[in-house]
Order: structure tokens, then sequence, then C-alpha cells
């Protein structure tokens, strides 16, 4: 069963379209830092694309982008087979467990993957273009975080795409509609956000924007984060194995 989901849900269509949005988004929305750099034809401080690549990945487009972006491969994998009669054929030659196993492990590390995926085409991109007009480092200078700071953001990235597209998948269990499943991370994402800055501004561990971009509030730094993601994925899992069962039973 594992195999059937993963070969839709790893399809290649959707890692090249989420990388592609993902690296235009970055470019396009600092787009007038990029015409600054060409313009001017100054060497950039060492550092700089690093610095300049967290940024593009942490930007308020990204952080709209990415939730809808994680729902694309597999968040309608389940309510698909449910409505179009295929789950009963399915469950009928396999466990129902392993049946539930898989679509959850696919739907997460779909989710993830994807975001993954394009913070990587971003670091490529912008480090190919920018890291050559850098200023090397000087003997005895340090460049805080560099290289660590991304791979804790690309960390950060597969929760939060784990997190999202497992949401998507529940509400459309819950509403037993497929095209929920794609609007549903960033319904949640939003609602999220306009509670925490209107209404409760300390409470940072509800806002989705703190779980990216990171402030000095969070107790262990970059493992707080995933931390959190995780616990709020656990919880997640559990709702959506007792959902799929009792779908299982009608079935």
């Amino acid at each position: 069963m594992l195999q059937y989901d993963t070969k839709r849900a790893f399809a290649i269509k959707w890692y090249i379209v989420g990388s592609a949005l993902i690296l235009l988004f970055a470019i396009f929305s600092n787009l007038d830092v990029v015409i600054e750099v060409i313009r001017k034809g100054e060497r950039l401080e060492p550092g700089w694309t690093t610095q300049f690549i967290l940024k593009a990945l942490t930007g308020d487009t990204q952080l709209f982008l990415m939730p809808i972006l994680c729902a694309l491969p597999f968040a309608t994998g389940f309510i698909e087979e449910y409505k179009s009669g295929i789950m009963k054929y399915v469950c009928s030659r396999t466990d129902r467990k392993r049946y539930i196993l898989s679509k959850i492990i696919t739907v997460m590390v779909s989710g993830g993957l994807i975001l993954i995926i394009g913070a990587l085409a971003v670091c490529l991109v912008f480090w190919t273009v920018f890291s050559p007009i850098e200023n090397q480092l000087k003997e005895g200078m340090v460049v805080d975080g560099g290289i660590k700071l991304i791979f804790l953001l690309i960390g950060r990235l597969f929760f939060f795409g784990a997190l999202g597209a497992s949401t998507g998948m529940y509400v459309s269990i819950c509403t037993n509609n497929r095209y929920i499943a794609w609007m549903a991370p960033f319904m949640a994402e939003y609602l999220l956000l306009i509670f925490c800055e209107r209404y409760c501004n300390r409470c940072y561990i509800l806002n989705p924007k703190e779980w990216i971009t990171m402030s000095e509030k969070w107790p262990f730094g970059d493992w707080g984060s995933c931390c959190w993601m995780g616990i709020l994925l656990t919880f997640l899992v559990w709702l959506l194995i007792k959902n799929m069962k009792e779908r299982l039973k009608n079935a």
C-alpha cells in the first residue's frame, strides 16, 4: 500500500511546480534587493548570500505560499479514494491499519519534502548567482550561523509542510470535500495569524510565522519550534487515525 501511495504522492510534477513557485516568489518578493545589487555592481559582505536566502525563505509571501504547496501532492489522497469507492476494494486486499498508516506517512513526508526541495532550489540559485561576488573572509573573521542556519530552517520547513499537509487531509475527511484539502492549511494559518496578532500577541507558540522565522523567545531555539510542531503533528495524527477508522467502517 505504501508503495502505491508514494508513487502517487512523489510524482515529479508536484516538486517541479513547487520548486519553481518557491523560487519565483523568493525572487520577485525581493526584487528590489536584487536590482540594487546589480545596479551598484559592488562586492558583497561575507555571509550576505546566506542572510539573503534566510530572508527570502521566511518572508510573508512564502509564509502564505507554502501552506498551499504542501497540500498539493497528497492531501486529497484519502478522500478521493473514499468518494470514488476504490477504498472498499483496496481494504479488502490489505490490512486497514497498514492502509491508514500508509496514508499518514505519505501525506506528512510529501508535504515536508516539497518545501525542502523548493528551499534547496532557492539556495542553489542564489548561491550560484551571489556567492561569487561576495568578499572573501579575512583571517580571523567569523560569520554568524552560515550554512547551519539554513539547514535548521530546512528542518523547520519539513515539520511545517508535514503539519500543513496533514491539516488539509484531516479537514477534507471532516468535510468530505477534496478541494478544501488544498485550502485548509492556508485558512488555518491565516486564522492563527489574525488571532495572534490582534488578540493574543504574547501567545507566540500559536503564531505560524514564529514557527518559521524563530524569534529569541523560543526555549531550546530551533529544537523548541520543531518540538512544538511535532506535538501538534502528533495530535493531528491521532485525529486522522480516529476519523479514518470511522470512514473505513462506512466504506
